[in-house]
């Protein structure tokens, strides 16, 4: 996660795909590597990532967003709005949750 906070993606996302195959498998490893994805434009395994955080118990505004934004990138229309509809219920207030703002 330090490297997450470094904003240094391709190590982030190395190093928590090796905590993944040693058995950790916590929502902040996923949220952490969705993030590092999505940076690097990983989309597909970005959106899994955020997938992956929901189904361990990660139910935020941030998440749903996150995989809104991830799914609008993959064209994914139906699933980009379920989501960033999820995001707006659960508190988020932006722009880009929006169709004025998308």
């Amino acid at each position: 996660m330090a490297r997450v906070a470094q904003q240094k993606w391709a190590e982030a996302e190395d190093d928590l795909r090796t905590a993944i195959e040693r058995g950790e498998d916590h929502v902040p490893v996923y949220s952490g590597r969705g993030m590092a994805r999505v940076a690097q434009q990983k989309w597909v395994g970005a959106e899994d990532d955020y997938t992956k955080a929901i189904e361990r118990g990660l139910d935020d505004a941030g998440v749903y967003f996150s995989r809104g934004l991830v799914r609008a990138q993959r064209e994914k229309w139906a699933g980009a709005e379920d989501d960033l509809s999820k995001a707006i219920e659960r508190g988020r207030d932006d722009a880009r949750c929006t169709s004025r703002g998308a």
